[in-house]
């Protein structure tokens, strides 16, 4: 959760360098990887503007609200091109997207540092108060789906299509519907 100025570089720089450098006619062409990189630096900023800025004096506050509506129009400008359906707050620094297509995260759900997300993936609460969290260095899979009050531990790797709703210990590979360990 970014809670400074320097979360906040960190978190956009730990983010860059999971993508490739900026190309003349990048943003021109829309090339999906530029998108991408563009969407998580205002998913950032959005984070930055409602964790840091609304928390300030009056004068502030507002400039915070009016940066996170600016942001939030950002991002679901890029969000309805690539599929993307995120929050604050739940993403750790360092992710990588592989493709666009349709990725939907529970706003309840907290995705650790450094995890790999392919597209048509669901992380999603069941009930109140019950949503996933996943550790750290994991590998999501094409189409996995993640429900319920599950914790996954770092370093996990979840094959495609896999369909999670048990808790999954780390250094563990996992695939199937229900997701059982496979090695």
């Amino acid at each position: 959760m970014i809670q400074s100025k320097e979360d906040l570089k960190h978190y956009i720089s730990e983010d860059a360098k999971q993508y490739p450098a900026n190309r003349f006619g990048d943003s021109i062409l829309e090339r999906p990887k530029h998108m991408i990189k563009r969407y998580l630096y205002f998913l950032r900023k959005a984070e930055y503007a409602v964790n840091v800025l609304q928390n300030k004096k009056s004068i502030i506050a507002t400039f915070g609200k009016i940066a996170q509506i600016y942001y939030h129009y950002r991002m679901r400008k890029l969000s309805w091109k690539l599929g993307f359906q995120f929050f604050e707050n739940v993403l750790g620094p360092g992710v990588k997207i592989y493709a666009y297509g349709t990725i939907i995260i529970n706003p309840g759900a907290s995705i650790g540092k450094n995890c790999t997300i392919y597209p048509g993936v669901t992380i999603g609460g069941k009930g109140k108060n019950e949503y996933p969290t996943i550790g750290d260095h994991c590998f999501i899979g094409l189409g996995v789906k993640i429900l319920g009050g599950v914790t996954i531990g770092d370093n996990v790797y979840i094959a495609p299509n896999a369909v999670v709703v048990k808790d999954i210990e780390s250094n563990s590979i996992v695939g199937g519907i229900p997701a059982r360990k496979l090695k």
